[in-house]
């Protein structure tokens, strides 16, 4: 089994779109009023509409709990922690990365406060 994709769910779909597109390098494969699909490497990543009414007060925040955590993999870890900052996303500090023998890894959280990893080398 492989997994060939991931939604995530979004109050603004086209600036999380705009997000995940420049920060992987991504190309839109179809863009719907609800919906954007898009490529990367292979995998589609669906940023999708929520079906909530209103979105929670501290959308944009790191969310401490988060039912999914996506991992990107990076060629360098400092060039990827300064590209979420410039898209408006957060990261902790390069400082705070944990090590797994030769692998690094760094939280980081987009635009709505979704948590996901950069995994890069040491």
């Amino acid at each position: 089994m492989k997994i060939t994709g991931a939604v995530i769910y979004a109050w603004d779909v086209e600036s999380l779109a705009t997000f995940y597109r420049e920060l992987a390098g991504a190309r839109v494969i179809e863009t719907h009023r609800r919906w954007v699909i898009l490529d990367v490497e292979g995998s589609r990543l669906v940023i999708h509409g929520s079906n909530q009414d209103e979105p929670d007060e501290n959308v944009g925040e790191r969310r401490e709990s988060t039912p999914l955590k996506l991992t990107f993999t990076v060629d360098d870890l400092a060039v990827a922690h300064a590209a979420v900052i410039a898209l408006g996303g957060g990261a902790t500090e390069l400082s705070g990365a944990w090590a797994d023998g030769d692998v690094l890894f760094l939280d980081a959280w987009d635009r709505e406060g979704n948590v996901f990893t950069l995994r890069g080398p040491a």
